[in-house]
């Protein structure tokens, strides 16, 4: 591995198209770049304006040349670059070189290519179409089997072309040669995914899925470099790879195809981009903004930021969407008081943390045996009632209609069934069994009873390791928690839903903990099925029947708590398996960041899921439910993970290269937004000990404009630093911080900093008018800044450079476009941040002579 170079300049990436709403209805895309051409001789290129060529042949059926900034590359027979279908156990379904090529089509600025397999019941339908400054691509997949069966299907664009000897990114300032070798080059998370709990029951399938850890992937030397990546606003699960042996940069997609889907039963899509970055010697970083031209929506740039880093209270419609434009309302009471249609009643809710099962009622009863201590008894017996009110086994001794405790009781046995045994944790120790007492069904939504049924999504959306066990995607399960509403009864409960299992939870009756979900403690599927099921997307066999009132069709959805990470199975246009849009990092054990996917594209989503007039409720301030983590990227606590044997204190004992490397995977991720860490420090036994570790542990995420939020320290005592503010220096240091990481970010990051730095010292920019350094090493050092002035966006040369800070003059040289300090001293692991102030310009005003 080796860090990224710094090179010089070039102009900055323009912005050429804005991509389409994901949720609207696909229509013929207008071109922006020429159309492409079409010679004699049956060949269609399709050409970018900046140096990416595509050049297919007609009448063999198959793309022959691709240029990439100047280098041609031919493409053989026999590795074609076109799409390639797999089952989940990797046997082809459909070979571009044996498919039949049934169609081709051009249109205007588009170029629709269609294969398919009779005999595999599979066709693919590749959409290309030409940009000024992208290539984008939409694969459109097709179940042609006679019996339309769910299917798990792996797509693969293979783009053969020799890669050698160019560098793969891992992130912004980590690369590594390729050279010839077995292993392909990934940048993945690896899961282990039940394939069995998509589609036919019947067939089960544990399959390691490899899921991509950047949203957006380069191989490039200092000449030129090939991107791919998604539209973040049309999620879905893949991973990108480049195999040495076969000489193939490929990007793959996991893909279902759901029969029982109202819309796209047979069916399923995703859509991919390639380019090239405008300046290939700054590597990522110029992937990365070129990423953003394309794809400008995904960019929040400058971000007005109160010192306190807090927005909630003003909401700013200049700064995020405005609510009125998706009919969200503040808080369901207030809702409900200003129109009775669109009340609580009639919404969906969403617990995106996890859930209660409201409509039930379980009795316990003492057991004398037992013998599994871990959740995994609560789940397996939750799930085995769930099965028995789906096959009608009428497992209650009663079942109620009307609203608790008002409701009307009707005896149907005895005694209800009886569940578990399983270990009783909160009233004291020993084992219990549950009884079915009570089931309500019509006690407000309630989503787990009746034809609206959800077991099968639910388990769909946690995935097992490789006994089977659940503990890996939950951190809270119980078959008998009570709730503090209702003493005297107990019910199936699951909390911290966990969509990411990279991060493994402690057996319950093991002493030893490992790091719990405490970032994301929920997950995507259960809840866009809940809403897509209430709203009768799926037709009227999945609605909740009311034995009274008859089918319940629900108008708008209620989202509880902040913060809703999703998975891409949110994609209201398909389905997808195994869809996870959390990055999660084998360096640093954490889960770091939302991975292509913008809380806007949930958004709207939801939006899409909904009737037009039908409202979306939030527990809290206007649509900051929804809307939070496009303010801030919140992290919630530097938690403590275990490696080699020995748990590691990320704030203060993890590695700087991996400290970068978890803040530059949420910075691919957040896209810009300020990024918020919620640090505890913890060894702090006093005041002086409290500053020394603010002098020394904030300096780099000041460098890197991300702010540290400060709640409390010290450990024994624990301290809680507004309600007991320490003294006024570490208050100082602290504001510091703050002040500093506000005008950063109201400055906005900016991905290409054209500034370097001598001796290690490592550099980012902010707007135009910042540049940040920090000396990783332990001593002072001296080094020599170079800022490219007309490539930050001067047009002449700056008239002062200052620190930040202290507002001292700094003295530097010009030359050219390129101004230096010679010596800038940076302490230790410190920054220094500089501001550079526009230059003056003289303004001749006119004069007027009276006579």
């Amino acid at each position: 591995m080796e860090p990224t170079a710094s090179p010089g300049s070039a102009p900055p990436a323009t912005i050429e198209h804005t991509a389409a709403d994901p949720t609207a209805v696909p229509t013929a895309l207008a071109p922006i770049a020429a159309a492409p051409t079409t010679d004699s001789a049956g060949q269609v290129t399709l050409q970018t304006r900046d140096g990416l060529t595509l050049v297919f042949d007609r009448q063999i059926g198959r793309f022959v040349r691709m240029d990439v900034q100047g280098q041609t590359f031919s493409l053989p027979t026999g590795n074609d670059l076109a799409i390639h279908l797999f089952d989940p156990r990797g046997n082809p379904l459909l070979n571009p070189q044996s498919a039949t090529t049934s169609r081709v089509e051009q249109i205007d600025n588009i170029l629709m290519i269609t294969r398919e397999n009779q005999t595999m019941g599979v066709r693919a339908i590749e959409k290309w179409v030409e940009y000024a400054n992208h290539i984008d691509l939409e694969v459109t997949l097709v179940n042609t089997e006679s019996e339309l069966q769910s299917r798990a299907i792996e797509a693969c664009l293979s783009i053969p072309i020799d890669m050698t000897e160019r560098y793969w990114y891992h992130h912004f300032d980590e690369r590594e040669r390729i050279i010839r070798r077995n292993e392909p080059y990934k940048t993945v998370l690896q899961k282990l995914v039940d394939i069995g709990s998509f589609g036919d029951s019947s067939f089960h399938l544990k399959t390691d899925i490899d899921i991509n850890l950047n949203g957006l992937n380069l191989i490039s030397d200092d000449r030129s470099g090939l991107a791919l990546s998604i539209n973040p606003e049309r999620p879905a699960a893949y991973y990108v790879r480049y195999d040495t042996q076969r000489r193939s940069y490929d990007a793959c997609f996991h893909l279902g195809i759901y029969n029982e889907h109202i819309r796209f039963k047979n069916t399923v899509s995703f859509a991919l981009s390639l380019f090239v970055p405008d300046e290939p010697a700054w590597g990522l970083r110029s992937a990365y903004a070129k990423y953003i031209a394309i794809y400008p929506q995904a960019y929040a740039g400058r971000l007005p930021r109160k010192t306190t880093m807090v927005v909630l209270e003003e909401y700013r419609y200049d700064a995020f969407p405005d609510p009125r434009d998706y009919r969200i309302g503040a808080i369901w009471g207030r809702y409900k008081a200003q129109n009775r249609r669109f009340g609580v009643d009639d919404l969906v809710y969403i617990w995106p943390h996890g859930y209660y099962d409201r409509g039930m009622r379980l009795r316990v009863s003492p057991s004398s045996t037992g013998s599994v201590q871990t959740w995994e008894a609560d789940i397996a017996a939750c799930f085995a009632l769930y099965e028995d009110i789906e096959r009608g086994r009428q497992p209650f001794a009663e079942t109620c209609t009307g609203s608790y405790p008002f409701a009307t009781c009707t005896r149907q046995r005895s005694n209800g069934q009886m569940y578990g045994p399983v270990l009783e944790r909160e009233q004291g120790s020993g084992w219990r069994r549950a009884e079915a007492y009570q089931m309500t069904v019509s006690n407000g939504p309630n989503f787990l009873i009746g034809t609206f049924r959800l077991p099968a999504p639910f388990e769909a959306s946690l995935l097992q390791d490789a006994d089977g066990r659940w503990l890996n995607s939950i951190s809270f399960a119980s078959l008998i928690t009570e709730v503090p509403w209702e003493p005297g009864f107990r019910r199936c409960i699951f909390d911290g839903l966990n969509p990411d299992p990279g991060i493994d939870v402690a057996l319950s009756n093991e002493p030893r903990t490992t790091p719990a979900p405490t970032i994301v403690r929920n997950f995507g599927e259960l809840n866009l099925e809940i809403v897509k099921r209430a709203n009768g997307l799926y037709g009227p066999a999945y609605l909740d029947t009311h034995p009274d009132e008859g089918i319940n069709l629900y108008h708008g959805v209620a989202v509880d708590t902040v913060g809703v990470y999703l998975r891409p199975d949110f994609n209201p246009r398909a389905l997808r398996t195994a869809s996870l849009p959390l990055s999660y990092d084998r360096a640093t054990g954490r889960v770091v960041a939302l991975e292509h996917l913008t809380t806007l594209a949930f958004l709207r989503a939801l939006r899409a899921s909904l009737p037009a007039d039908a409202p979306i409720a939030t527990s809290g301030a206007p649509i900051s439910g929804i809307l939070y983590q496009d303010a801030d990227y919140v992290l919630e606590e530097f938690v403590k993970i275990e490696r080699n044997g020995r748990l590691i204190d990320e704030l203060y004992d993890e590695t700087l290269e991996n400290k970068i490397r978890l803040i530059n995977r949420i910075r691919m991720g957040a896209y810009q937004r300020p990024i918020t860490f919620s640090v505890r420090f913890e060894r702090a036994s006093g005041e002086r000990a409290f500053l020394d570790q603010i002098n020394r542990y904030l300096p780099l995420y000041t460098a890197k404009g991300v702010y540290i939020n400060i709640d409390r320290y010290g450990a024994n005592p624990e301290r809680y630093f507004w309600s007991e503010p320490p003294a006024r220096s570490v208050v100082q240091a602290y504001q510091r911080h703050l002040h500093m990481v506000h005008a950063l970010n109201v400055a906005g990051w900016q991905p290409i900093p054209y500034a370097t730095a001598s001796r290690g010292v490592l550099v980012e920019r902010f707007g135009r008018d910042y540049v940040t350094v920090y000396n990783p090493a332990e001593t002072t050092t001296t080094t020599v800044v170079t800022v490219n002035w007309r490539a930050i966006g001067f047009d002449a040369a700056p008239r002062r450079v200052v620190d930040a800070e202290t507002d001292a003059d700094l003295p530097f040289d010009v030359s050219g476009d390129y101004l230096t300090i010679d010596s800038l001293s940076v302490g230790g692991l410190a920054a220094r941040i500089l501001r550079i102030d526009p230059p003056r310009w003289t303004v001749l005003l006119p004069m007027v002579i009276a006579l």
